[in-house]
């Protein structure tokens, strides 16, 4: 470890006197009163997504009752860290992705030749950060109940020998809706030796929860994901006043960015409703397609991208309508997000978890299968009419109450009670990868 590396792992460090006060510090009645330590295993964080979001107000949720969290992240995040993180995998490149990548790469001679070197510094490199971690983790886990958030998470650490020296509850997630993968036997071979050893594992709807129980072969539990603790009880209702529209996401296929810009030109194409526009807020891979597509349409003044938001306050604020068009969405953060401050959304009724949350926050679902026009169609019928965007906002702002932080967190109570009975009925023992 370089000395910088040191340094930060060095500070990043809670110290004993630290720990022993948080071990001595009470925890609410209804919480399991042997969970006093949470390690979140993410695959990157922090970063702008929605699986990063749930990382971040779940820990606070968890440290705002006084349980000690602490963030393993598989790769390095994208940006400051709000709570304790660790990187296991700093040089991603060189682990996650082979030497030879193309396939003319591996029957040249001299290109094996070059990459010994690299291959040799690669295990080098991993055996010290199996090394350094086994230490880490051992030091951290002793007690720790491990929440694995991805299946990519989990197999880094089990790569790393790490998931065999977990002696507490184990809990594994899965962040998507399950239909995608149903006839993916590749991925759902994968997912069973990924998780094997789990003692629970929760997914985003009751349906998604059945069809992996099925496919898993233990506990799985419905558990949406919660407001950000910091932001619940401070956001302000929006005064729905702007006539703006807004949308956020990684511009990538799944998103289906395309069909959100025409559905909304679509939708507001009429004298009374051309004043409205469309804030879009999130970068990727399609950024520039999008914008040759704003200026094809001559609609530059009306739709604009915004970059990465760092800052959902001030996206949803000024903000009257919000707008999903993603082909999948687990849950869909930025619907909650958006609900939280009274702006009500219009979304393809893409998965049960986003079903779920649409209509407990009174959102406008919009079958996939109408496409483009569909979507403007949903549009239109909100923003046609100002008393009822504004009663659907009110009506999104009291619903996303359900999401609060404490009552999610009972549903997490449920979950660590049932898969500590689980272990504790299995002698507390797993063998081979698995339960004993």
């Amino acid at each position: 470890m370089s000395s910088q590396e040191h340094q930060g792992a060095r500070e990043r460090r809670p110290s004993r006197r630290s720990s022993r006060a948080r071990d001595s510090e009470a925890v609410p009645v209804w919480w399991p009163q042997w969970c006093r330590n949470v390690i979140i295993v993410a695959p990157r964080y922090p970063e702008v997504s929605g699986g990063a979001r749930f990382v971040e107000n779940f820990a606070s949720a968890l440290s705002a009752i006084g349980v000690s969290v602490r963030v393993f992240s598989a790769y390095p995040g994208e940006r400051t860290a709000s709570c304790r993180t660790r990187t296991v995998i700093e040089r991603e490149h060189l682990h996650r992705y082979p030497v030879l990548q193309r396939t003319a790469e591996r029957h040249s001679l001299f290109a094996v030749a070059r990459a010994i070197p690299v291959l040799l510094f690669k295990r080098l490199d991993r055996f010290r950060i199996r090394r350094r971690m086994i230490k880490a983790f051992a030091r951290e886990a002793k007690d720790a109940v491990v929440v694995f958030t991805d299946i990519s998470a989990k197999r880094a650490f089990d790569e790393l020998g790490l998931s065999d020296r977990i002696q507490q509850v184990q809990i594994g997630q899965h962040h998507s809706p399950f239909e995608p993968f149903e006839s993916n036997e590749p991925f759902a071979t994968a997912l069973r030796g990924a998780f094997r050893s789990v003692d629970a594992f929760t997914a985003l709807s009751q349906k998604d929860a059945d069809k992996f129980e099925a496919l898993l072969g233990v506990p799985c539990f419905a558990v949406p994901n919660m407001l950000s603790p910091l932001r619940f009880s401070e956001a302000p209702s929006s005064t729905v006043v702007s006539r703006k529209a807004v949308a956020l996401g990684r511009l990538s296929g799944e998103k289906q960015f395309e069909a959100l810009i025409l559905a909304f030109l679509q939708a507001t194409d009429r004298d009374d409703l051309r004043d409205w526009t469309l804030d879009i807020y999130g970068d990727g891979e399609e950024r520039r397609y999008l914008e040759a597509l704003i200026i094809d349409r001559s609609a530059g003044d009306r739709v604009r991208l915004c970059g990465v938001a760092h800052d959902i306050s001030r996206v949803f604020t000024d903000a009257a309508l919000h707008i999903s068009s993603s082909r999948w969405e687990g849950f869909g953060m930025s619907v909650l997000e958006a609900a939280q401050y009274g702006v009500p959304t219009v979304a393809f009724d893409c998965s049960p978890g986003l079903h779920d949350l649409m209509v407990v926050v009174h959102g406008e679902l919009v079958p996939p299968a109408d496409g483009v026009d569909g979507l403007a169609s949903g549009i239109r019928e909100l923003v046609a009419d100002a008393d009822s965007l504004r009663e659907r906002g009110s009506w999104a702002r009291d619903g996303a109450a359900t999401y609060e932080p404490t009552r999610v967190l009972r549903e997490w109570a449920t979950v660590l009670h049932a898969a500590h009975s689980r272990l504790t009925a299995l002698g507390g023992s797993r063998q081979n990868g698995g339960h004993a």
